[in-house]
């Protein structure tokens, strides 16, 4: 116990502390228990009130009996508390690492969280000892650091030392050195880290100062701040759900924070009542002893004084028993307790007697032999010879006046006077209350049957006890052989009397039990009158919620008619009338919902029918290759499909300077295409929709600035001129107009554009095609004729290129073509000679060989006379063997020029860089006619070198 704070304050402190845990490890796990982080947190708040309160209970513990439970408690958890932080801040910051597919970290902590309370349990069933080794020998209350009650100073220092630093690491690495981890876990990560080197660092510098236990209770405030601080903005910060119904969860929360601080509260008080009742009752029995210790001791010292003023008297001293009888009636008379009053000389025979008894030989009575033997008073307890009863006899030394001892003077007293007065002390219903002489025999005792018994009471516990301790006082607490427990208060008295008062401790403690109880029933009484209070009130205040949500639900499922009752004038009664008003609203939004769902869906209908037509016309002039068709159907077409009073399609001339009419509908439109109708650009909305590159609106034509009237459309109303672009560029520009005003709103405008961008589209691409047609049949005829031209040359130079394959083999052919292969050749196409028609009887096939459409060879193929038919498939395999030899003896022409053309360029860069070796004109020219001659094997070449001649001019 340190001498800084009293028992009691320390355990305040721990006690508040572990209060303050367990409130915040209830109101986490009730906030959201389904969440990991909340469970791990709340553990370890809860395990860390658990710690507190066992601390507080060990720092004011009176005896062994009260000890034993709470360092069972701290033996169990404590060690563990250190590394339970990281591990936690861990579960916190970076759960996968936990509960990741490998997930033997979180197993490993649960073992080393549970092995000291395995060790503990195992103590205590085994009784080995090795972890937990109980209280010391010595122990009389108070505080006991952990190495007390503690073994396996390794095993403490590891948990204690050697895990809390190795969970650094870990820590450190995720608040300074993981990239992955940002924002508000980086910051707790770092917070966990400081937190955690900063309690090492506490409980290092404040052990060697404070005592035991403030050190740990400081760092328990900071880990409480920190996991707090963390727990709470964790659970902001992530927006976790909160579960289950408000009013249970408000309840439970309220039930959470209140049922501690009352349960708390009640036990504070009651212990202190209870001690407070338990010192006013030894302090009772205390004052019990004292009276009665007050009593005896002065009823013994008027008894020790009367008998030394007899013993002095000369009468007495005389030994006269003459003189001695009056003096000893005397006193019998004036101490009605007592019955005899005698004196013996040195043998132990009577002198006188107050009774009239005859002489009596006491030589054997120990008061007779210490008196003789110079003690100054002797006190014996007895069974009287006289009385027969127990007897108290009190015995002084009679002295001459030189001192000599000449007798002995005494007086028999029974012992009723002192049990009346023990009698008249209220002791309870199991209190006794006895008085013993030196011998330890019972002189008196509020037991009627233990009265007057002179029992020896040696072996009580109390008084073994205070024969057997220095201080003349004290408590003894000791069980029966029945089993019942006492609480015993005992004094000694002069000449070794003793008073001892003992009582059962149930009847003792039945105050502070009753009180306990009392508290117990209070808080239990007060725990279910809150919650039942809270549940209420809150079920009152969600009462509101709950009534407009019904409505709400109502409303949903299409009762329109619910109104939400108004039932407080606070913000609930202002969210109910908005509620009502709201659903209002809402009805009269139904009421012509109706007529808007009609309005929109023939909208819809129109938009529909607008993008069907828009979609109709852009696939049809999608279809059309040829630009006049596609521009009179695509004006037609939309016409029809729109319903418009007059539709138009202007293109730009090549100067771009005037928009053309290439179509237009109706009579108007054959009239203005006769005249060659044409707009400037710029001017007139079909000009300013050219210029401007977009649409143009007219909805009432007369309002329209730039809109020039058209003599053969009268009956115009509205108008909309159109841009078509095509690649980003203006070709020409579409009109179209309605005899309705306002015919052309915005969604109208947009179809009509998508399907002018469609039709910008299509004339593009048929101009595109028709120009790529030209194009490619113009390149086509310039291919095939400069084809024919090299195969012409080809087979001039190459006449004999034909040759004839039979049973003995391929050889040359040369000589007339057959019949079948001239007309072939001239038409073009197969030719098929059957068996019957054919001069020797043999089926023949020719097959013409085109290269571009050009017939460059004939194949022809005769059966033997044993399969005398051609099949389709044959003919079909022969007529593509003709176009593969085709394309192959065209591949290999071109190859040929190629190489030809390739050797060409070589011999004109050999030739043409050794004449550019030299510089000198005559070598250059040496060199050209030699190079000539040997290039082209010529047998003479000239170069002749001079200027022109002068022409002669005309006369």
């Amino acid at each position: 116990m340190t001498p800084l704070v009293s028992p009691a304050i320390l355990q305040l402190i721990f006690w508040s502390v572990g209060l303050f845990q367990l409130i915040l490890g209830l109101y986490v796990i009730i906030i959201n228990s389904r969440n990991t982080s909340n469970r791990y947190t709340s553990a370890l708040f809860l395990s860390m009130a658990v710690n507190s309160f066992a601390a507080g209970t060990l720092a004011n513990a009176a005896s062994a009996a009260e000890a034993i439970i709470p360092t069972v408690i701290l033996a169990s958890i404590t060690v563990p508390m250190g590394f339970s932080l990281a591990f936690v801040a861990i579960v916190l910051v970076k759960p996968s690492w936990m509960f990741g597919p490998r997930r033997w970290p979180l197993w490993s902590m649960y073992v080393l969280w549970g092995l000291p309370a395995i060790l503990t349990l195992a103590d205590l069933i085994l009784g080995t000892h090795i972890w937990y080794l109980g209280l010391p020998p010595d122990y009389a209350g108070g505080y006991l650091s952990l190495t007390k009650y503690t073994g396996l100073p390794v095993f403490r220092l590891f948990y204690l030392a050697v895990l809390p630093l190795l969970s650094l690491f870990p820590l450190g690495y995720l608040a300074f050195f993981d990239e992955r981890l940002e924002g508000h876990n980086k910051r707790l990560a770092k917070l966990f880290f400081l937190g955690q080197a900063g309690a090492l660092l506490l409980i290092g510098l404040l052990r060697p100062v404070l005592p035991s236990p403030l050190p740990s209770t400081l760092v328990n405030l900071v880990v409480i701040a920190i996991f707090g601080h963390a727990a709470f903005s964790k659970m902001l910060y992530e927006g976790r759900a909160q579960r289950g119904r408000i009013q249970v969860r408000l309840t439970l929360l309220t039930l959470a924070v209140s049922v501690p601080l009352l349960v708390f509260v009640a036990l504070f008080i009651s212990r202190q009542a209870s001690d407070r009742i338990r010192k006013d009752a030894e302090i009772q029995i205390e004052q019990s002893v004292y009276s009665v210790v007050a009593t005896t001791g002065t009823w013994l010292q008027l008894n020790i004084h009367a008998l030394e003023q007899m013993v002095l008297q000369p009468g007495i001293t005389s030994m006269d028993p003459a003189q001695q009888k009056p003096i000893l009636e005397a006193i019998e008379t004036s101490y009605p307790y007592i019955y005899l009053v005698s004196t013996t000389d040195k043998s132990g025979i009577n002198v006188a007697r107050s009774d009239d008894k005859a002489p009596k030989d006491y030589s054997d009575r120990a008061w007779v032999q210490k008196a003789l033997q110079g003690e100054d008073v002797v006190f014996q307890t007895l069974i009287g010879r006289t009385s027969g009863e127990p007897a108290l006899v009190v015995s002084r030394p009679i002295r001459a006046q030189n001192g000599e001892i000449i007798g002995v003077g005494m007086f028999a007293s029974d012992l009723n006077d002192i049990s009346d007065e023990i009698l008249s002390i209220n002791v309870g219903e199991t209190g006794q209350l006895f008085v013993v002489d030196a011998g330890n025999r019972v002189v008196a005792h509020t037991t009627p049957e233990y009265a007057n018994q002179l029992l020896d009471f040696s072996a009580h516990p109390a008084v073994a006890t205070m024969r057997n301790q220095d201080t003349p006082s004290g408590t003894v607490r000791y069980t029966t052989p029945e089993g019942v427990k006492k609480l015993a208060y005992y004094q000694e008295i002069e000449y070794g009397w003793g008073v001892v008062f003992e009582q059962d401790e149930q009847e003792l403690l039945a105050g502070p039990n009753m009180l306990r109880l009392s508290a117990w029933l209070l808080i239990a009484a007060g725990s279910v009158l809150l919650g039942t209070l809270t549940a209420l009130s809150i079920r009152q205040t969600m009462r509101p919620i709950n009534s407009l949500t019904e409505t709400a639900n109502a409303i949903a499922a299409g009762d329109l008619t619910r109104v939400a009752p108004v039932e407080s004038e606070d913000e609930f009664g202002l969210l109910a009338r908005t509620f009502n008003r709201m659903t209002e609203q809402l009805l009269d939004l139904i009421g012509n919902l109706e007529q808007r769902v009609a309005e929109r869906t023939r909208a819809l209908e129109n938009r529909s029918e607008q993008l069907m037509a828009a979609a109709e016309v852009g696939r049809t002039a999608a279809t059309m290759l040829d630009t006049e068709e596609l521009i009179q159907n695509t004006v037609a077409l939309i016409r029809e499909r729109f319903d418009l009073y007059y539709v138009g399609l202007f293109l730009l001339d090549d100067a771009r300077e005037y928009a053309v009419l290439k179509a237009g509908t109706g009579e108007a439109g054959k009239i203005m295409l006769a005249r060659e109708h044409k707009i400037r650009v710029g001017e007139g909305m079909i000009g300013w929709a050219i210029a401007n590159n977009q649409a143009r609106v007219a909805l009432e034509i007369g309002e329209d600035a730039v809109r020039k009237p058209t003599a053969e459309l009268p009956e115009t109303r509205s108008e909309a001129a159109l841009p078509l672009i095509s690649r980003g560029r203006v070709i020409g520009a579409l009109t179209v107009q309605s005899t309705q005003p306002g015919a052309f709103d915005e969604a109208t405008i947009a179809v009509l554009q998508t399907m002018s961008d469609l039709v910008s589209a299509a004339i593009d691409n048929a101009r595109l095609y028709t120009e790529t047609e030209f194009a490619l049949r113009t390149a086509r005829r310039a291919y095939s004729e400069r084809t024919r031209e090299a195969w012409k040359e080809l087979l001039q130079a190459h006449p004999g290129l034909s040759f004839r394959s039979d049973y003995t083999g391929t050889s040359p052919v040369s000589g007339a073509r057959s019949p079948e292969m001239e007309r072939a050749w001239a038409t073009g196409k197969p030719v098929l000679i059957p068996a019957e028609n054919s001069a020797d009887g043999i089926p023949k096939f020719a097959i013409p060989i085109k290269v571009r459409g050009s017939v460059i060879g004939v194949i022809q193929a005769s059966k033997s006379s044993e399969t005398p038919v051609w099949t389709q498939d044959e003919q079909i395999m022969l007529e593509t063997i003709a176009e593969q030899i085709g394309l192959s003896l065209d591949s290999a022409r071109l190859y040929e020029e190629t190489q030809l053309r390739a050797e060409t360029e070589r011999v004109i860069g050999e030739v043409s860089a050794r004449m550019r070796a030299t510089l000198d004109i005559e070598t250059v020219l040496k060199t050209a006619v030699s190079e000539l001659r040997s290039v082209l094997d010529l047998a003479e070449v000239e170069i002749r070198m001079g200027s022109q001649p002068a022409q002669q001019d005309e006369e």
